[in-house]
């Protein structure tokens, strides 16, 4: 609906922990996600929250006219790894995954009710 927000989340946890093993050293690695929303309305939104389901606002946008939009995510990954409790930081190219949606965003009829 039109100048009410509209709810937005990625079911993604973040960080993402995880460890392993090399030539027996464990290796903790941390990955951390960064959020570009882009509404399709020209605006957008960076932020570093998945944000969540309703009742949850983490994450919205309100579209003030009705019509068409393409929603798209680019999520934006980046880690440390502590090596033997030293951290290391992950070096080179940030992994991205694009995501979209397309939705459609309407508008209720207005209607004036006499009060007694």
């Amino acid at each position: 609906m039109v100048n009410l927000p509209v709810i937005f989340w990625a079911d993604i946890a973040t960080p993402a922990r995880f460890s392993f093993q090399i030539m027996g050293q464990v290796v903790a690695v941390t990955m951390s996600a960064e959020f570009h929303w882009s509404w399709g309305d020209g605006a957008s939104l960076i932020t570093t929250s998945a944000g969540a389901p309703y009742p949850s606002q983490a994450v919205n946008h309100t579209y003030l006219v009705p019509g068409r939009y393409r929603v798209v995510l680019t999520t934006t990954w980046s880690g440390l790894a502590t090596v033997a409790g030293t951290p290391v930081q992950i070096v080179g190219q940030p992994i991205k995954a694009d995501n979209q949606l397309d939705i459609l965003i309407g508008q209720a009829p207005t209607r004036l009710t006499p009060t007694d």
